[in-house]
């Protein structure tokens, strides 16, 4: 999720509006290959993401580490209790109304060996599975509270699958150098830096843009988009319009839907 979808032909806005909830993968040693020295931030970022694909429908990620990774993983580390508390953390700020978690024994050999294992090599329940235990424990005990919750969002992010689609385009869309990636980095270093000062945040598709779901949120942050649809630009100036703020990173608005130059009628 945290690349560019749109090189798998995948679209998670789509296949959430027509589903009932949204479930995704969220495993910190495969999946933070774009912030690949980095934790939290992809994590959260990954949780935020998978919530605001579905607004008001269930959302939670179907698998997520279990344990330490030894091997195979593109991230080879021994992930920390600590990091796991992170982790869950994250889901639960987020939004997320469960997690499920890898728990494979360990394996001595073969693909995957040693990954993901809530058990110790003897068997044993590690510190990992004592700390996620009471964790679960205190979500229960304030599980009417937390069932409740309502995210009260002071910025949104914009997400496009026709810009990241542009993007993806090196005939047209790698401006200057500008890769396929560029757009979701841009994303993240808006998530960044809105995390870094604790300022709550969504990320808003175009059709939500388009759809007129802008007031919920007094700023909408566009990050680094080149293309932007011409349904999305007329609602970001009536987002302005009606007292919002919209903070456009460069590069913004050069072309319309069709590819061509946005200024043009």
């Amino acid at each position: 999720m945290l690349g560019n979808p749109t090189g798998q032909r995948w679209d998670f806005a789509l296949q959430a509006a027509g589903a009932d909830g949204f479930f995704s993968s969220i495993h910190n040693s495969w999946h933070n290959w774009i912030l690949p020295d980095e934790f939290l931030l992809p994590t959260y970022a990954q949780a935020r993401l998978t919530r605001d694909y579905a607004k008001g429908k269930w959302a939670l990620p179907y698998e997520t580490t279990g344990g330490p990774n030894f091997r195979t993983a593109i991230n080879q580390y021994n992930m920390h209790p600590a990091e796991h508390w992170q982790m869950m953390m994250s889901f639960l700020g987020a939004g997320l109304q469960g997690v499920g978690l890898w728990s494979w024994n360990h394996r001595l050999s073969g693909p995957e060996a040693g990954e993901y294992g809530l058990s110790d090599l003897q068997g044993k329940p590690s510190a990992r599975v004592r700390l996620l235990g009471a964790f679960c424990r205190r979500c229960q005990e304030h599980r009417e509270e937390l069932w409740t919750a309502e995210a009260q969002p002071r910025v949104g992010i914009l997400l496009s699958w026709d810009a990241d689609c542009f993007a993806a385009m090196p005939s047209c869309g790698r401006l200057d150098g500008w890769s396929a990636l560029e757009n979701s980095r841009a994303r993240l270093g808006a998530a960044r830096a809105l995390l870094y000062r604790n300022i709550p945040f969504e990320f808003i598709t175009d059709d939500e843009l388009a759809a007129g779901k802008a007031d919920r949120y007094p700023v909408i942050v566009v990050p680094g988009m080149a293309l932007v649809r011409r349904d999305v630009m007329a609602a970001l100036l009536r987002h302005v319009e009606r007292g919002g703020r919209v903070v456009a990173d460069a590069p913004f608005a050069i072309f319309d839907e069709t590819g061509y130059p946005l200024c043009s009628s």
